[in-house]
């Protein structure tokens, strides 16, 4: 079972590798 904090920091850190992705810098 996955912990809400676990996924949050998990989609958090997603959204960071698709913004780096979309604007690399």
């Amino acid at each position: 079972m996955k912990r809400p904090s676990y996924d949050i920091a998990d989609i958090f850190r997603d959204n960071l590798d698709k913004i780096g992705k979309i604007s690399p810098e």
